[in-house]
């Protein structure tokens, strides 16, 4: 049967519910899903104590109308736990969602943990999402953000352990990140950076701890974003296959305002920070200060001070 004539178990389309205590085993679709009906706004629910098992989507599926722009907001889901899911995870935030808060989730053998995203209409904006107490094992994104540049706000991510994960964060086209206490272990898939944050504006990272990986590139890879602070990240032990800790490039337009400091990445295959640009990017007004990391910097932008690190600059 295909996936569009499938349905969740549980279908909700009014505010103020609640579901508890439950467990979802080898569902087509959905465990549960909370999903406007259009130009019909979703307001107030907690969904908690959930298990999926065999979920061929997600566990709990949190979605707006995304046509006429009707909101779901204010739900809180927590203690949620997801294995084998084949095709999503545990958590979906998405196409409209505001004042959505997300905490103690596991997810085992999924595509995900937590996933925001849109589904390519203007109108499905995200906003106001805050994430904390995650554990990925074993899937390919502990939280991927697969959003397109709409106008999407405001998320927090905290307190989140990816163990043979393919990539940790995936992070695009938002503004507003904040995100703090990252644990990254034995990154499983070669060629990916563990954290990626593209075409995100004013972020703000800090505590990031990346440990065994088995990918070529960085453990941060920052490309076409404004206004990025990075502190206290560690590419820890002294066998590391990371090219670079922290890689920030600029493919194409003007960015500016990258703060770098105390960085670890002594023991990685090249650079420990790099900044380079493409043939139609520019980079200007940043700062790699107080790092542990050789620096490499092949953009030499305006405004640019890099002082205080370990180690030769390049």
């Amino acid at each position: 049967m295909e996936q569009n004539n499938r349905a969740p178990l549980i279908y909700i389309h009014a505010g103020r519910f609640r579901v508890e205590r439950g467990l979802f085993e080898n569902c087509s679709k959905d465990g549960m899903m909370v999903s406007c009906e259009p130009g019909k706004e979703i307001v107030g629910g907690v969904v908690r104590d959930l298990v999926g098992r065999k979920v061929i989507r997600d566990t709990v599926s949190i979605s707006g109308d995304g046509k006429q722009g009707a909101k779901v907001r204010d739900v809180l889901v927590e203690n949620i736990k997801a294995y084998d899911s084949e095709l999503r995870g545990a958590v979906e935030v998405s196409d409209g969602a505001e004042d959505i808060t997300v905490r103690n989730v596991y997810a085992e053998n999924c595509v995900y943990g937590i996933d925001i995203q849109d589904h390519g209409q203007k109108l499905q904006i995200n906003r106001n999402v805050t994430i904390s107490q995650l554990e990925a094992v074993n899937c390919k994104y502990a939280v991927r953000n697969a959003n397109h540049p709409f106008g999407h706000s405001t998320i927090s991510i905290s307190d989140v352990t990816a163990r043979d994960c393919g990539q940790a964060l995936q992070l695009k086209n938002t503004e507003n990140y904040t995100i703090r206490n990252v644990r990254v272990f034995a990154q499983s898939r070669n060629g990916q950076n563990a954290i990626l944050v593209s075409n995100c504006h004013g972020v703000s990272i800090e505590g990031v701890t990346i440990e065994g990986g088995a990918a070529e590139g960085a453990g941060l890879l920052i490309e076409n974003s404004n206004r990025v602070t990075v502190r206290n990240l560690t590419i820890a032990g002294t066998r590391n296959s990371y090219a670079h800790g922290v890689k920030v490039t600029a493919s194409h337009g003007d960015f500016s305002s990258i703060n770098l400091s105390q960085i670890d990445a002594l023991h990685v295959g090249a650079a420990g920070i790099l900044l380079e640009k493409g043939k139609g990017g520019s980079l200007s007004d940043y700062t790699v200060a107080n790092n542990r990391a050789q620096v490499q910097d092949l953009v030499g932008g305006r405004g640019r001070v890099i002082e205080n690190n370990t180690g030769p600059s390049r």
